[in-house]
């Protein structure tokens, strides 16, 4: 009985939280839509950057800003990177360190 309330309480309770929330019901089940990245050349020249090249399998719950923009400047030498959300909520131009 113990594990069967596990198994249903902490979802539940994960229902309250932002979304996707780790071990809620709707980690695996929802589908955001798809983010944008481009790469700013230091000559202001912007180049598409295919997700594929960088992330094998998308997961909602993996945190793209943090970790996309430093490998998209290291691989590609841009002087900046920006970011637009699938659902056109939110953007960024994050500036890549040198």
């Amino acid at each position: 009985m113990g594990f069967l309330a596990v198994q249903i309480l902490v979802p539940s309770w994960q229902l309250t939280k932002p979304r996707p929330a780790r071990f809620g019901w709707q980690m695996y089940a929802a589908g955001a839509p798809a983010s944008e990245f481009t790469a700013v050349g230091r000559d202001g020249s912007v180049t598409s950057i295919a997700l594929e090249e960088y992330i094998v399998r998308k997961r909602d719950d993996l945190d793209v800003l943090r970790y996309l923009p430093p490998a998209i400047c290291a691989r590609t030498g841009a002087a900046a990177v920006r970011y637009r959300d699938g659902a056109g909520h939110a953007s960024a131009e994050i500036p890549c360190r040198r």
